[in-house]
């Protein structure tokens, strides 16, 4: 059967052909059986409907991490109720998105940064809207 298949020349990043190979290694199979299993896979996942261009996390099409964007949320929500304060539904956005940004390469955030600043901005936006309802 292997004489059916016409040969395939594949170009690939040297970096690329390295992991592949370590994963066909790790499966006991050849380079090319790998990337044939591989292919036929995502062939397979398209087939049932899935996406396999899209990354596998949730991002949005701005390439936002939704879930990352929920965990800075559910902090702002957690310094607001341990200030005491609230905040509009704009304004928990917008901090969120600021904590968002506070995210460093490795995937922790910089929380030094982030609540030294956001503490501050939390206490002087939502005095005045407290100041403009009064």
């Amino acid at each position: 059967m292997s004489r059916e298949i016409a040969p395939f020349g594949l170009r690939m990043p040297p970096q690329l052909k390295e992991k592949l190979g370590s994963a066909a290694e790790k499966n006991h199979r050849s380079l090319n059986a790998e990337l044939t299993s591989r292919l036929q896979y995502s062939i397979e996942q398209e087939e049932k409907g899935f996406s396999v261009t899209e990354p596998a996390q949730p991002y949005s099409a701005d390439g936002v991490n939704i879930e990352r964007l929920q965990e800075c949320n559910q902090l702002v929500l957690e310094l607001l109720e341990e200030t005491g304060r609230e905040g509009t539904p704009e304004q928990i956005a917008r901090w969120s998105a600021f904590a968002y940004s506070k995210i460093n390469p490795d995937g922790t955030i910089d929380l030094k940064s982030f609540l030294k600043v956001i503490t501050n901005t939390i206490k002087k936006e939502t005095n005045k809207t407290v100041r403009s309802t009064a």
